[in-house]
């Protein structure tokens, strides 16, 4: 493999990281509809300050609200599926 196929994976490993990070920040957000003290965690926060810059972003440019319904976690899912798929197939075409 080259350094690049490799920089490339990497990166789309990261990629699947935050994804992860999202999915739990998610899951918080549920179990905070039942129990508010969750948003105090410092758990939470840490899951915030990672994850609200992005969302925040979305929220900003693709109108994502219907009713109550936030769908910019989903948007940001969508789009950070479709970059992974490129990079992969990317570092494929390098190695």
């Amino acid at each position: 493999m080259s350094v690049v196929s490799t920089s490339l994976l990497v990166l789309a490993n990261t990629i699947r990281v935050y994804e992860f990070v999202l999915f739990v920040r998610v899951i918080f957000s549920w179990i905070g509809m039942f129990n508010p003290n969750i948003y105090r965690s410092k758990i939470f926060f840490a899951l915030s300050y990672i994850t609200d810059p992005l969302l925040d972003f979305i929220r900003r440019h693709i109108p994502s609200m219907i009713g109550f319904l936030d769908l910019s976690v989903l948007w940001l899912f969508l789009l950070l599926e479709l970059i992974y798929y490129v990079i992969v197939r990317l570092s494929y075409t390098f190695a």
